[in-house]
């Protein structure tokens, strides 16, 4: 394997990428808790939780393939697939498939926000964290 990697015209050795994919991979895991349970109960982050219902609507309407009733029962499948890949982001053997979950969360993130006409920076910073992830998986840096 290559010490360095060549990444659009930057070149990084292999500890750079270990620290960047570490960095990543635990601000990805610690950002997927936070949001996740805020979809699943209202007491440790209250705030937090309001702002997630308040788009549990849209959600619904543009993710409809999720099997759920009402807007709060769409966000706690969401919420529990979020903490699913925080956890699976924590542990070597199932960081690949955390990396994956992540990112397809994040894009739907970005697509169902989109519709809803509202901004959409922190999926699309979350995809490109699952996205560094995995290919650091990949390349077998982490």
């Amino acid at each position: 394997m290559s010490t360095a990697t060549t990444l659009s015209g930057f070149r990084m050795d292999a500890t750079t990428w270990t620290r960047l994919a570490t960095a990543a991979r635990w601000t990805l895991a610690a950002e997927l808790f936070l949001g996740g349970q805020a979809r699943l109960t209202r007491h440790l982050t209250p705030g937090l939780h309001d702002r997630a219902m308040a788009k549990a609507e849209g959600y619904l309407r543009y993710l409809s393939f999720i099997p759920a009733k009402s807007p709060t029962e769409h966000s706690v499948y969401i919420g529990m697939a979020m903490c699913t890949a925080g956890g699976l982001l924590c542990f070597p053997t199932t960081r690949i498939q955390g990396a994956l979950l992540s990112t397809s969360l994040s894009l739907m993130g970005i697509y169902s926000q989109a519709r809803m006409g509202i901004s959409f920076w922190l999926p699309a910073i979350n995809t490109v964290l699952g996205s560094l992830i995995a290919y650091a998986e990949v390349l077998g840096l982490d």
